[in-house]
């Protein structure tokens, strides 16, 4: 960065640019143009600085009497800039996000589900919310998942199943495109009127400017007993004739946040 030149007539001056006409005085034409200003429409007028002192120092409107040098001008707001992360709003992509979870009957059977209806948000400060419509939830299996809809989750009372948490954002917001860190976050799950703490391991992925990618690393997993379900469990068994059904669900996440 070239600086201006540094000289005191005498007696001393200080540059004060206003927005205005130019051309500018003729005692510091040359500082001015120096500094950047020659291109830029302003008028430029010399006042006497108090007594002898130090160089002259430029001023705006606004800035205090004695000023500040423009190079630490400068410098003090990209400090300004640079020390203030650029925290923003995150949403949850529902159509690339989903939750899914295995259920195991009779020992040995897997059925895979899926819940779509899914809506979320990260704010400025880290707080967590994400909500899943429990009537979203589909194995495949329209009979079945219709029983569970209103056997089980009870959807027309507990239409949401809701993880809140925290998050540092700030070495998140600091990863460059296409770089990813691994994180441990506890949260808490209220499912069925009950709330229950559990922590879960996260890969995130900076996919771009505006996208985080935040994978499960390992499921999460959730024992229906926790909630009050194993009653209601139970019936559908035994109503499915099958020998057993597993209580605990490993439940995986693949979300998409953008920024909005």
């Amino acid at each position: 960065m070239h600086h201006p030149p540094r000289f005191a007539p005498t007696p001393p001056f200080v540059c004060t640019i206003r927005l205005a006409s130019w051309p500018a005085c003729p005692r510091c034409t040359g500082c001015c143009a120096a500094a950047g200003f020659a291109k830029r429409a302003g008028e430029a007028k010399v006042v006497p600085a108090r007594g002898r002192g130090p160089p002259p120092l430029y001023t705006f409107p606004g800035s205090s009497p004695n000023g500040l040098p423009m190079h630490r001008l400068i410098l003090l707001l990209l400090g300004v800039l640079l020390a203030r992360p650029l925290l923003a709003e995150w949403r949850v992509d529902a159509e690339s996000s989903r939750i899914s979870f295995i259920a195991t009957k009779d020992a040995r059977q897997a059925e895979v589900g899926r819940f779509f209806g899914l809506q979320g948000i990260v704010d400025e400060q880290g707080a967590v919310r994400l909500q899943v419509e429990l009537d979203s939830m589909r194995t495949g299996v329209l009979v079945q998942d219709q029983r569970l809809h209103q056997e089980l989750f009870e959807v027309s009372r507990f239409a949401f199943a809701e993880v809140t948490a925290q998050l540092d954002l700030q070495p998140i917001t600091n990863l460059a495109p296409g770089a990813q860190m691994e994180i441990q976050l506890p949260a808490i799950l209220s499912l069925h009127g009950v709330e229950q703490a559990f922590s879960s391991d996260l890969l995130v992925t900076r996919l771009d400017e505006h996208r985080f990618q935040i994978v499960t690393l390992t499921p999460a997993l959730i024992d229906a007993a926790d909630f009050g379900l194993a009653p209601a469990l139970e019936g559908l068994r035994q109503s499915a004739g099958l020998e057993s059904v597993s209580l605990s669900v490993p439940v995986s996440a693949v979300l998409i946040l953008r920024q909005r």
